[in-house]
């Protein structure tokens, strides 16, 4: 199959997966024209200053995939099947029920192209081309020495996001319902949730956060049901008690058949801190200034920043040195076009080796 062909079998099942941030053949022809210059890069040669040049893609890929978020994964496939490479896709332990729905639905000819795997097999990760990892810092380092010296190894670890909305002198319905959907929408599982939200000093700071918390709670009747585990309400329960013999101020979340579905808190200290996730958020107030100060646990780590207005010059000053990757306003931090850099790199290009002629 041609690039050309593999996009049109894939069209009809992207229509079906939204999340994935494409549903057209015009979207995937554009994203794979962007990374590597021509739509057709795969099957001809290109002229490419005095010479010629044509990618080539890997024949195997090993997908290692973590449990956090469906999406991710499906997006990992999705790259390999558009380079018509062989994907043997190792299962999350948990919650791969939405993966292996995404490739059951493949049309014929492309789901001959994925093997799936329930555990981890080390002489599949040898003979792959390609690896591609998820999870936690440790386990993609684990995974990475592990490769051989010669294999192309994509690696997603820890990455944060957070919003800075500035001063907020006037807390609108659009402003809470916008971060309301991007904290809610993934149960805070993925890499584009916000685990904190920055304003200015002398906002109101309170009432955006009692307004916030009406809104996720609208939000999460919108939503599908969260299924919750015993341990995940213990980790939220505990969150919120501490902050609360703390003294800080706690608004919750509720939906129709839990009285806590997520919580804000107000923390007094500016320094970011890591969310227990689960719809849990954490109001911090700093001065613009200050923001490499406070997010400096996370600095080269912070995925998507949400903003509420433009991103200006002097703020981009501020930000840029800490490695932020995406900044987008609020309300589409877990929407990001198919064409993003996943962690500051292309996803396709990445996988793929240039052969050059003349």
């Amino acid at each position: 199959m041609t690039t050309r062909q593999r996009i049109a079998r894939l069209v009809p099942l992207l229509k079906k997966f939204p999340g994935l941030g494409a549903t057209s053949a015009r979207e995937l022809e554009q994203w794979i024209a962007l990374e590597f210059g021509s739509l057709d890069a795969l099957e001809t040669w290109k002229k490419y200053g005095p010479s010629q040049t044509r990618a080539v893609a890997p024949k195997t890929i090993y997908h290692v995939l973590a449990g956090n978020l469906a999406v991710s994964g499906q997006h990992s496939v999705l790259c390999g099947l558009l380079l018509g490479a062989h994907n043997v896709v190792k299962l999350p332990s948990r919650s791969g029920e939405d993966l292996i729905c995404f490739i059951e639905m493949l049309p014929a000819p492309l789901r001959e192209l994925v093997t799936v795997q329930t555990e981890f097999n080390v002489e599949t990760l040898k003979s792959a081309d390609a690896v591609i990892a998820f999870g936690r810092d440790e386990t993609v380092a684990e995974i990475r020495a592990q490769t051989r010296w010669d294999q192309l190894f994509l690696g997603y670890g820890l990455q944060v996001s957070v919003i800075w909305l500035g001063a907020v002198k006037k807390v609108t319905p659009a402003l809470v319902a916008a971060v309301a959907h991007d904290i809610c929408i993934y149960d805070q599982m993925g890499c584009l949730s916000p685990q904190a939200i920055f304003l200015e000093p002398g906002s109101k700071t309170e009432a955006f956060g009692e307004a916030l918390t009406e809104a996720m709670t609208k939000e999460i009747a919108r939503l599908p049901k969260v299924e919750r585990s015993a341990e995940e309400f213990g980790v939220i329960f505990e969150t919120i008690d501490t902050a609360r013999g703390l003294g800080q101020r706690v608004w919750t979340a509720r939906s129709a058949t839990i009285a806590t579905a997520g919580a804000v808190i107000l923390d007094p200290k500016p320094q970011f801190r890591f969310s227990c996730l689960h719809r849990v958020i954490r109001l911090h107030e700093v001065k613009a200034t200050q923001l490499p100060q406070a997010l400096d646990v996370v600095r080269g780590k912070i995925s998507t920043l949400g903003l509420a207005g433009e991103l200006t010059p002097a703020l981009e000053k501020v930000l840029l040195p800490l490695g932020v990757k995406r900044f987008c306003r609020v309300g589409r931090m877990q929407h990001p076009p198919i064409s993003w850099h996943h962690d500051g790199r292309p996803s396709l290009a990445d996988l793929i080796r240039w052969v050059d002629q003349g």
